[in-house]
């Protein structure tokens, strides 16, 4: 290690040294130094520690600002350089070698020779610094550590010389200056000899004001302010006996209070202590006179006093300082808050701006809206104004020709668009009954008489020519079995026809809409029917025709199912020559349906009248099968081979004559030979077969209606029997599906109330031929009961009727009822009703109530022309229900109508309410807007119901049972209740219905009874919603029963809507009556059934 000293002093022993580098540090410790630790003329060591060996003029450089500041304090400073590269060593060194008792080291900001955190340089320094050097580490002209000396510096030679003159010193004088305190020595001027001042440890001082006491702090106390000693360095003195005095410099930079240090000392804050005696007399042989002790004494404490006064304006300026500092914070605060303020300001302002941003993106998108919409509608009108100009060049162009024309062709009527377009609701959905290849097909009535209206479809590829052939064909030829043209509408390609009200023989024979099966006496007649048609056609004049489509979809079927030959828009004219002589026709291009077209005639183009034989023989198969075309002349082939032909007819028809269906199938399958020249004549072979095949369906209808009815040689007879009741149920279905050309609305009504509900009634015949409907209402049963029921018949009214006048009398007059037993009444009165219509009273009460014969009705309406009708009409309703009794006559053995009815009845007793039901008529109870089922559709197909059919030797077949009623429960249809062995709850079809008990509340609204017709066009809850949103405009209930019949009706006959409609609507009072007058009367003997929540469709 080198080191350099330099400067104006090159003495040794310096007590106060300052570690200085370029950093700003440095000038912040010696300007520290020079205010707290130095008096004018002390000298000051200037410490630099040069490690990389920089130019001695750049080190001159280094010392010349401090220079200037010691001179401005008259200090004089001693300059020293070291070169090392350990700073803190070199530092540690040259204080123990030196003994430097104070050492003041700057704390650099940024950069210099210090670029250490103050943990290094100043630490390390401190950790290595001899235990009699105090070390101060300075930062921005403050205290930022410091750490004190414990011992006194060890005695030298070179400490006790003087530093100019050197003089030998009395003994006496060194044992005074031993016991001397140390004070940091000055420079004194040149010729003078610096002494130290013997004060005698523990004197007390001279100038009381100067004493101190232990007790005493000198320290600044304001309001508000802080501690003087926690904001500037302290410099404390103490004295302790025993000891030497020692210089305690203390700082708040530490946080630590100057009494801590020591302990028992007495401290004196102040920037600097340091005693300096009075020049002595350099007599050595003189003593010190007291005189001079006490001069040297004053004017050491006329010094203390003066840096006292200066310890004091440090503190004040500390002070103010501190006050700066913390008004600077209350500053700094306030811009906080303020900024935070503005901040919050900010962010409610950025969430308004979104919020308004989104309220603009809304309204612009609105705007979009608006204009898309705008421009829509003015699309739209330009549109409808383009549409009515063309309208209004149309009419005058028509109007013009209707001038020049005439009303009537010679031919066909002529309609004008304008009453085509009325007639279809302008080609309503609603009155659309079908579409072909030629274009839709609406119903309509024009001249008051319903029409079926075909309508060209404009992209129809031979629609225009379709059109022309078929007017031509239609309108040049008539016959019962081929369909009526009634007129057309040339210039919009429509054609009217005669209305079919049972739709095609496709449908049928296929059941679609549920409807009945076709027995084999009318398929039989059918087929028959369709042979001379198709005869008339290939026999037309001048010129044969050849329809070239025919098929079961253009097989019409009236109401009497009746069939007729449709839609010949293919038919091709065959010269006569050709039709006689070769019988074909070359045609260019082949026209009609797969799996009916001739295959000679789609594969060769050569057309004769002997092409329609095939697609002839093909649907007689599907006559009697009632299966798919595709390959169906191959499956009956084969069937016929291996003996299981029988299983290819149609098994919904259950007893088909066998052998002659299967001549029919071996006629059917030569007239669908593939070659042509095999297949038989129609006029000669095939039509007089069918026509032998249609006497025999004749004479079987004829035997039962007439010859076999009243023989009772042929009630043994158990084949004829179950043949005669086949064809009574087949006539009741074939009553039920007759449709009349225009929907009967006249609809029976009334309304009536008491003080607990209201009622109203409504039935309306609608579509069908007739009215099997009836119901009863009675909202006074007996004082505080009231009685409400629906019955829905089948094959005839009787039942119905019966059910109407007599079921409510059976319950009155039960005696369960009489005890309070509402649910065993009611079951008793319906399994009573199948009593009643036995032997000779039953038959007559149900001639009566029949009121009419149809000619296919049944058994039961043929038997009003007894002898005995006429005096039971004017005896039936004298009899009171309490005097039914057995009547003597020719039907005593009378075993009850095969035609049936449901039953739907509903007690309402105070809060009580029961409902009965057997069948497929349902009640519906409305609580707080929701419906609930209080009865259940008795279906076949339940399970249930299923079992008790197959355990009673029944069968269910397509949903019914044995293939002909849709119903498990009924009253009446006594074919299905005839076996002696089981009870009648057990019988096939029963009349013993589902009782259902509810306890009334505040939140029940109306209760709605119907019939099958309604619930087969609407779900519980659709109508529970409908009638709630009509009873906000009107009060009458029965007006309400009506406008759901409109709703529900079909624009059409055949399918949905076209039912009787019958519907009771009860509205409860509010509140509900109390229950009091029940009392303990029992509930239903049978358990109420859970309700069933019904789901809106």
């Amino acid at each position: 290690m080198s080191r350099i000293v330099r400067g104006h002093g090159g003495k040794r022993g310096e007590s106060v040294a300052v570690a200085v580098d370029k950093d700003k540090g440095s000038e912040h410790a010696i300007k520290w130094a020079v205010d707290h630790l130095l008096t004018r003329g002390k000298p000051l060591t200037l410490l630099h520690v040069n490690q990389t060996g920089s130019d001695p003029q750049q080190t001159q450089g280094l010392f010349l600002s401090f220079r200037s500041l010691c001179s401005k304090k008259n200090i004089k400073c001693n300059e020293v350089v070291i070169k090392d590269t350990d700073i803190p060593n070199a530092i540690i060194d040259y204080v123990t070698a030196n003994t430097v008792e104070i050492l003041v080291l700057g704390v650099p900001s940024k950069s210099g020779l210090f670029r250490f955190k103050l943990t290094d340089v100043p630490s390390t320094v401190s950790k290595g610094a001899p235990d009699f050097c105090s070390v101060y580490a300075i930062g921005k002209g403050k205290v930022s550590y410091m750490r004190c000396a414990t011992s006194a510096p060890q005695k030298s030679a070179q400490r006790n010389q003087v530093q100019r003159q050197p003089s030998p010193i009395s003994e006496a004088r060194s044992s005074a200056l031993n016991r001397m305190q140390h004070y940091s020595a000055r420079n004194q001027p040149d010729g003078d000899i610096q002494i130290k001042s013997p004060f005698a440890r523990g004197r007390p001082s001279m100038d009381k004001s100067y004493e101190l006491s232990p007790e005493t702090d000198i320290s600044f106390v304001s309001s508000g302010r802080p501690s003087i000693d926690r904001m500037s360095p302290r410099c404390d003195f103490g004295v302790e006996s025993g000891m030497n005095s020692r210089l305690s410099i203390g700082s708040d930079g530490d946080n630590r209070s100057s009494t801590s240090s020591y302990s028992r000392h007495k401290f004196l804050d102040m920037g600097s202590l340091q005693y300096e005696m009075s020049s002595c007399s350099t007599d050595g042989g003189k003593s010190w006179s007291s005189s001079q002790n006490m001069d040297d004494v004053e004017a050491e404490m006329r010094r203390l006093k003066l840096e006292l006064k200066q310890t004091m304006e440090m503190y004040s300026t500390a002070c103010k300082e501190a006050m700066t500092a913390k008004d600077k914070e209350k500053e700094i605060n306030r811009w906080k808050m303020e900024d935070e303020q503005r901040l919050e300001a900010a962010r409610h302002a950025e969430e308004a701006a979104l919020a308004l941003v989104e309220r603009e993106k809304a309204k612009c998108k609105a705007a979009i809206e608006a204009a898309k919409a705008a421009q829509r509608i003015a699309e739209l009108e330009a549109q409808k104004r383009k549409v009515a100009e063309m309208k209004a060049h149309k009419e005058s162009e028509e109007k013009n020709k209707a001038l020049q024309a005439r009303s009537y062709d010679l031919r066909y009527r002529k309609y004008t668009i304008q009453e085509i377009e009325s007639a279809t609701n302008d080609f309503s959905q609603a009155r659309k009954i079908g579409e072909g290849g030629y274009g839709p097909v609406y119903r309509g009535e024009l001249d008051h008489t319903p029409v079926a209206i075909k309508v060209l479809r404009p992209d129809a590829a031979q629609g225009q020519s379709q059109f022309k052939q078929e007017v031509e064909v239609l309108s040049s030829i008539r016959h019962p079995n081929m369909v009526l043209l009634l007129g057309a509408c040339p210039e919009y390609g429509c054609l009217v026809y005669e209305y079919m009200s049972n739709g095609s023989l496709e449908d049928r024979l296929f059941r679609r809409g549920n409807t009945p099966v076709i027995p084999w006496q009318i398929r039989f007649r059918i087929a028959a029917e369709i042979g001379t048609g198709l005869l008339f056609f290939h026999q037309a004049k001048p010129e044969p025709l050849v329809h070239r489509d025919l098929k079961p979809g253009n097989i019409l079927l009236d109401h009497n199912y009746v069939s007729k030959i449709s839609d010949v828009g293919l038919a091709r004219l065959v010269p006569p020559s050709v039709a006689n002589s070769i019988t074909q026709y070359h045609m260019t291009s082949t026209a009609g349906t797969f799996c009916y077209i001739d295959p000679e005639y789609q594969q060769t183009g050569m057309l004769g009248t002997k092409s329609d034989i095939y697609s002839l023989g093909v649907m007689l198969l599907q006559l009697i099968t009632a299966k798919p075309p595709m390959g169906l002349t191959h499956h009956v082939e084969r069937a016929i081979e291996t003996g299981t032909f029988a299983d290819m007819l149609d098994p919904a028809v259950p007893d088909w004559p066998v052998e002659e269906a299967l001549k029919f199938a071996k006629l059917c399958l030569q007239c669908a030979e593939m070659r042509r020249k095999d297949r038989p004549d129609l006029g000669k072979v095939v039509l007089p077969e069918l026509n032998r095949l249609r006497a025999l369906a004749d004479e079987s209808f004829n035997c039962v209606m007439f010859g076999a009815v009243n023989n009772p040689d042929v009630k043994a007879q158990g084949a004829v029997q179950a043949h005669h009741h086949f064809l009574e149920r087949w006539s009741s279905q074939l009553e039920m599906g007759i449709y009349l050309s225009a929907p009967k609305t006249d609809k029976v009504s009334e309304d009536g109330e008491n003080d607990r509900l209201r009622y109203g009634s409504s039935s309306m015949q609608g579509w069908r031929s007739t009215m099997e409907d009836a119901h009863a209402a009675y909202p006074d049963f007996d004082g505080s009961t009231s009685f409400f029921g629906v019955y829905d018949g089948h094959g005839g009214k009787a039942v119905a009727n019966f059910c109407a006048k007599y079921l409510h009398q059976q319950v009155l007059k039960d005696e369960a009822y009489l005890a309070g037993d509402l649910g065993s009444s009611l079951q008793k009165a319906f399994l009573r009703m199948d009593e009643m219509m036995r032997g000779q009273r039953g038959w007559r009460e149900l001639a009566i109530l029949g009121d009419k014969i149809d000619k296919v009705s049944g058994l039961i309406e043929g038997f009003i022309f007894s002898p005995k009708s006429v005096e039971a009409k004017s005896s039936a309703f004298n009899d009171h229900v309490d005097q039914w009794s057995s009547e003597e006559g020719p039907h005593s053995d009378f075993d009850g109508p095969n035609s049936g009815s449901t039953a739907c009845v509903a007690i309402i007793r105070n809060k009580q309410l029961l409902v009965a039901n057997a069948g497929d008529s349902r009640c519906v109870i409305s609580r707080k807007g929701e419906a609930y089922n209080l009865s259940k559709d008795h279906k076949p197909d339940i399970e249930n119901e299923k079992e008790r059919i197959l355990k009673a030797g029944g069968f269910i077949q397509v949903g019914r049972v044995n293939g002909s009623l849709n119903l498990a429960r009924a009253i009446g249809d006594a074919e299905f209740k005839q076996n002696k062995q089981l009870p009648v709850e057990k019988q096939i079809v029963t009349a013993n219905p589902d009782i259902n008990s509810v306890e009334l509340c505040d939140d029940d609204e109306f209760l709605v009874i119907a019939c099958d017709g309604i619930w087969d066009c609407m779900s519980s809850q659709q109508l529970v919603d409908y009638v709630r949103e009509q009873l906000k405009h009107e009060s009458k209930l029965s007006v309400v029963c009506e406008r759901v019949f409109e709703r529900c009706l079909a624009p059409s006959s055949g399918g949905e809507g076209c039912d009787n409609m019958t519907m009771i609507l009860v509205q409860f009072k509010k509140p509900v009556a109390s229950a009091a007058s029940v009392g303990n009367q029992p509930i239903a003997s049978n358990p109420p059934s859970e309700k069933e929540k019904t789901a809106a469709n």
